[in-house]
């Protein structure tokens, strides 16, 4: 059974050298709409944002999801600082009817 989720990343302090890197295993693990890239105030470092919608299947769940793409990203930046966010938009709905 497959399961509707908006899922965001963010990723602090990357390094320049990597920003590519990130952006690429983001990119290729969830189909991230919107994929920003914005220096930090500090200099060298860089944060990287996305957003998007789709389905988690075969099972999987938000932790498993949330600890796969982190351990992607810090493979290619050991010392960024990844935040992952899943919200699931199947939430149950109750319609009430007054005649």
């Amino acid at each position: 059974m497959s399961r509707f989720y908006k899922m965001e990343v963010n990723v602090r302090e990357v390094q320049k050298k990597n920003i590519k890197k990130v952006l690429k295993v983001c990119e290729e693990y969830w189909d991230f709409e919107e994929i920003e890239n914005h220096p930090e105030p500090k200099g060298k470092l860089h944060y990287i944002y996305g957003n998007g919608y789709g389905n988690l299947c075969g099972g999987m769940s938000e932790d498993e999801f949330a600890k796969n793409l982190a351990k992607q990203i810090k493979k290619v930046d050991k010392k960024c600082k990844v935040n992952i966010g899943a919200t699931y938009l199947e939430a149950p709905a109750s319609t009430y009817t007054y005649n």
